[in-house]
């Protein structure tokens, strides 16, 4: 059992580029060697330089690979170290059918984050 906040910091490598490109959903991604969080949509922030911002995090689409998506960021973080502190859980990793039908799910597991971190 996973006991939240979780704090967890590494450097920002590459991924496929397909959230930024396909979804317009660009994430910071670290690639965890071992990490207690179960897939799946949680709710968090990310410290990125003397910033930080409401993120919505998505663990274990690919093994081991956190991706971090920084509202209102607009930068380059590649090879920059982040710390991403995890507060909650807020959904299961949907399989998706088309890229119309992922980017709603995204947008909508992001207006969920969004507003829950609003009352945190």
């Amino acid at each position: 059992m996973v006991s939240f906040p979780l704090q967890i910091s590494g450097v920002v490598k590459r991924g496929n580029g397909e959230a930024g490109r396909l979804f317009s959903f660009p994430t910071a991604n670290l690639y965890l060697s071992s990490s207690p969080l179960e897939p799946g949509i949680y709710a968090g922030r990310t410290e990125a330089g003397h910033y930080v911002y409401d993120s919505v995090i998505c663990f274990g689409v690919e093994e081991g690979k956190l991706e971090s998506h920084l509202f209102d960021f607009s930068g380059d973080l590649y090879d920059k170290r982040i710390k991403v502190k995890v507060l909650e859980r807020v959904g299961d990793i949907i399989p998706w059918e088309s890229v119309t039908q992922m980017k709603k799910v995204i947008y909508e597991h992001a207006k969920l984050v969004r507003a829950r971190l609003k009352k945190a």
